[in-house]
């Protein structure tokens, strides 16, 4: 299977830098908890489906 290149619109990005910001603010003076410690994001999406 070949991978696709990931594509951010404008709003992804600033989403991304606001979160990044936020977390660093809340735990980036703690040893081993800084965004850049840690480069991998997960993403969990749900989708309604009818019973």
């Amino acid at each position: 299977m070949k991978e696709r290149p990931i594509l951010f619109s404008g709003a992804m990005v600033r989403a991304l830098l606001n979160g990044s910001n936020l977390w660093e603010s809340i735990n980036g003076q703690t040893k081993g908890a800084a965004w850049s410690d840690n480069p991998w994001v997960w993403v969990v999406k749900f989708r309604r489906v009818s019973a």
